[in-house]
């Protein structure tokens, strides 16, 4: 319920044409990151495209805005705008959530390999800015999936598959993740 009121008090100020500052940029972003449904989402385009364009939005704001955008365009499956703003972020300062959306993206096409590279670098190679799950639990959870699939598909390999989707459900349940603020 909490989450409902925030969105509104957000969308509210948007319409009115209030600036929000960069603490409440960051908290919309991250609650949406956190908690929205794809309608959150859809509501939410025109604020963050809008601040894309904003001189006094930071760089920091700017990869906020790439990951809400990137994240409605996928929930929109419109691959277009999706790697319109993945490669935004990606050209600048990659992280984990924009990772884990191409991990999510790719699993989608059923590339599970693809997937695999976007989760093991969201994992390994990034910072989460929005949501830390993004650095640990959901990549781990999202490769123990994709270790399941493989196994599946492959009864030659299935054991070893099943071993390191075993390993990577170990290590989310032991992501202890700091917060992001």
């Amino acid at each position: 319920f909490l989450f409902f009121i925030e969105i509104n008090i957000f969308q509210k100020a948007f319409s009115k044409g209030q600036y929000l500052s960069k603490k409440l940029y960051h908290m919309y972003a991250r609650e949406l990151m956190l908690a929205g449904q794809k309608e959150d989402f859809d509501e939410a385009v025109a604020f963050f495209a809008t601040g894309l364009s904003d001189d006094r939005r930071t760089l920091e704001e700017h990869q906020e805005a790439y990951c809400v955008l990137a994240k409605q365009a996928r929930l929109s499956r419109n691959a277009v705008e999706f790697f319109k703003w993945t490669t935004k972020n990606l050209c600048t300062q990659p992280c984990a959530e924009i990772c884990c959306e191409l991990g999510y993206f790719y699993l989608e096409q059923n590339d599970v390999q693809e997937a695999m590279v976007w989760f093991t670098n969201a994992r390994t190679e990034t910072q989460a800015i929005l949501d830390a799950r993004a650095a640990k639990k959901i990549p781990s959870v999202m490769l123990a999936e994709c270790f399941e699939i493989m196994a599946k598909e492959n009864e030659f390999l299935c054991d070893y598959y099943m071993e390191q989707a075993n390993e990577m459900r170990k290590l989310a349940e032991e992501g202890n993740e700091e917060s992001v603020n």
